[in-house]
């Protein structure tokens, strides 16, 4: 399925659309479930479509721009998620604004 499906709640992307609707490439985005920095509701097999709470959308695109900019996705997901403030390490903080 390459098109996006979206209800109140949830949104499904397909493989021609996750760059365009997250910023990232659906093999990225693959990856980062695989190591399990990104958690869409249903996991598939590589290749398929997933299905993602707008929460989740939202982290997986903070995330990417994250990367983009340099920050390792583990790290950066982690400030995805505890976003706007986060230490990065003693006495080290980042804030992230849209």
């Amino acid at each position: 399925m390459t098109e996006t499906i979206a209800t109140a709640a949830t949104v499904t992307l397909g493989l021609h659309n996750t760059e365009r609707e997250i910023g990232i490439t659906y093999r990225q985005c693959d990856h980062w479930v695989r190591l399990g920095l990104l958690k869409p509701l249903h996991i598939g097999g590589s290749g398929t479509s997933r299905e993602w709470t707008r929460a989740e959308i939202g982290v997986a695109r903070l995330m990417g721009r994250l990367v983009k900019a340099g920050m390792k996705p583990g790290l950066a997901a982690a400030i995805a998620r505890d976003a706007p403030r986060c230490e990065i390490a003693p006495g080290i903080w980042i804030e992230v604004t849209a």
